[in-house]
């Protein structure tokens, strides 16, 4: 089992542009130093997991707003060599495999698809929700994705 050690918590930042963002859900955490992973480091300390966002929630719709996509829940990783603007592309769908919300990074995809195509099995679990309000609706998600079955979440207190 791999255990992602993580925090829960919420705050707001400004974007580059200025605008406010409410963000909540889970933070991975190095014990041994006390500090936050950060998400543009993309890798935790098990190196079969990266931490990604889910590309492309701009014409998910109402898809995003699903609970199946809250903080915590898993999500199924689908390659999908078909499609038309990338061979590498994969898909990322809930649990059920009924509703995809996004797909992996562009940038990430070829890693991600060769990892499937060589027998890999992958899932995620989304870790922070993103919104431009407080109470408003989801705008982005971050997951971290890694060997399905073996990925589980410790929340441990924050410090």
């Amino acid at each position: 089992m791999i255990e992602l050690r993580v925090v829960e918590t919420a705050e707001s930042f400004r974007r580059g542009d200025g605008t406010e963002v409410w963000a909540a859900g889970y933070t991975p955490v190095d014990l041994l130093t006390g500090s936050y992973l950060a998400m543009g480091d993309h890798r935790v300390p098990d190196p079969r997991c990266r931490l990604l966002r889910v590309a492309g929630t701009t014409h998910a719709g109402e898809v995003l707003q699903d609970p199946r996509f809250s903080p915590g829940r898993a999500v199924e990783l689908r390659p999908d060599p078909a499609n038309p603007h990338d061979a590498d592309a994969v898909g990322v769908w809930d649990a059920g495999g009924e509703a995809q919300v996004g797909w992996v990074p562009a940038a990430d995809a070829p890693e991600v698809a060769g990892m499937i195509r060589g027998g890999q099995a992958l899932s995620g679990i989304v870790l922070r929700e993103f919104r431009s309000a407080p109470d408003g609706p989801r705008i982005a998600l971050n997951m971290v994705i890694g060997p399905a079955a073996e990925l589980a979440l410790e929340v441990v207190p924050e410090w």
